[in-house]
């Protein structure tokens, strides 16, 4: 595994793990607290900021499930935080939401 798959792979970990605690302290936090603090801050998690019509912010978090089945399949199920029944519950989990999303669809 050379350096930039070993990376990513971490990376994905980060996404797949991570707490979105920052990402939501960066949505309520004081504008003017916020410039001081926000390189301090892990925004990982975070996907999309959009600031709607009626001035509210919107934060859109990453896909934590697509993250996992990409970890998978970078690592061939072999992860060490991915091995043995863990694999097997999480492959179950990501095969689950993949048949929900495709369930969840809404014809007109």
């Amino acid at each position: 595994m050379n350096l930039e798959h070993k990376e990513a792979i971490e990376k994905l970990k980060d996404i797949a793990y991570g707490q979105p605690n920052d990402t939501v302290k960066f949505l309520l936090e004081d504008p003017e607290k916020l410039m001081s603090s926000i390189g301090n801050m892990d925004l990982t998690m975070l996907s999309e900021i959009r600031k709607g019509a009626n001035g509210i912010l919107e934060i859109r978090l990453i896909d934590r499930l697509q993250a996992i089945k990409m970890l998978l399949e970078a690592t061939g199920g072999e992860e060490e935080k991915v091995e043995g029944d863990a694999a097997s519950l999480l492959k179950a989990l990501v095969k689950a939401a993949s048949e929900n999303r495709q369930s969840d669809v809404v014809e007109d």
